[in-house]
């Protein structure tokens, strides 16, 4: 739509006071102008920077009580008031509630701060020797039958920290089965050159993985192979990524157990098709129908590929069909 200023102003908690000795204000709201009209029914995406808390509240992952915390987004009018509105903190991750901190809603957990980022050098660049996530093809498995291979690698900390583990795949995913004694489902390996994650076997709950406290060596590489479960969509309500966390029980950066470090990585899109319609011009039995069919794909197609199209018994097509684009 075409962004004409950009202004910040606070939002205070509830029976918030201003510390002494506190000469900048707290900017926690930002309201966006638009140049022109945006359309009804219409999806938007930006990108916006922001400082983040030197200190961690569980206000950031969502609401307290009567006490608002989380992200919102609302339209407003030219004179502030709101149209639409998210009524509920914007999640991150649909948690359950073993892995929402106590007193969230489970449904509406966003993020919380850690004291370093697993993805990123000392210079704030994304490096190569830093945390990847490298996956198989991603069909899902209720086409192929197969589950897909998830390489967790390089895994790197700066500092050596004692923590707990926690790995979490994006919404619809689900670990395999990691019985030892059920060989059909068991896959876990460390990955060549790197040392394999102290905690052993991890706990699975769905797309969670949970390894128990354990101390991590400073600049050394672990990393792990394991098998996921691809759904038959990537998530849309929530983000599509991978969470690493070290110490993701923790309520401080300070006091253990900390919360010492954290990555996101995107887990790419699931190869299925989305937003597929199918519109006819008539439905009165035998006449001569035109369909109108729209999909969203993922994967390219090629010179000499193209689409395959199955309907319901006793619909015919015209031997040489002809689509029109």
């Amino acid at each position: 739509p075409g962004i004409t200023a950009c202004h910040a102003s606070f939002n205070a908690p509830l029976g918030y006071v201003r510390p002494s000795g506190i000469v900048h204000v707290p900017y926690n709201r930002a309201r966006v102008s638009v140049a022109r009209t945006i359309s009804a029914n219409k999806l938007l995406a930006f990108r916006i920077e922001v400082t983040n808390p030197e200190s961690y509240n569980l206000l950031m992952q969502g609401d307290i009580g009567k006490e608002h915390g989380g992200w919102r987004l609302y339209t407003v009018t030219g004179t502030g008031q709101t149209v639409d509105g998210t009524n509920d903190p914007l999640a991150l991750h649909r948690m359950d509630d073993v892995t929402c901190p106590a007193g969230l809603d489970s449904a509406t957990c966003s993020f919380g701060v850690y004291k370093e980022d697993l993805t990123v050098n000392d210079d704030q660049e994304v490096v190569d020797t830093f945390l990847r996530i490298v996956t198989g093809p991603l069909r899902p498995y209720v086409f192929e039958r197969f589950n897909c291979t998830v390489t967790i690698h390089p895994l790197i900390l700066r500092h050596a920290v004692t923590a707990p583990l926690r790995i979490t795949a994006p919404d619809g995913y689900l670990w395999v089965n990691m019985d030892p004694s059920d060989t059909d489902y068991y896959f876990y390996e460390p990955v060549t050159g790197a040392l394999e994650l102290p905690g052993g076997l991890p706990t699975i709950s769905g797309r969670t993985l949970t390894w128990p406290t354990q101390s991590y060596l400073a600049l050394r590489t672990y990393g792990v192979m394991m098998q996921v479960r691809v759904p038959s969509y990537s998530p849309t309500a929530t983000s599509n990524v991978y969470l690493v966390e070290f110490g993701y029980t923790g309520t401080s950066l300070d006091t253990p157990p900390a919360r010492e470090a954290a990555g996101v990585i995107h887990a790419g899109l699931v190869e299925s098709l989305t937003n597929a319609k199918v519109d006819y011009s008539t439905n009165v039995m035998g006449d001569d129908n035109s369909l109108s069919f729209e999909v969203s794909t993922v994967s390219a197609l090629f010179e000499g590929q193209g689409l395959l199209i199955t309907g319901p018994p006793d619909f015919v097509f015209s031997a040489n069909c002809r689509p029109q684009a």
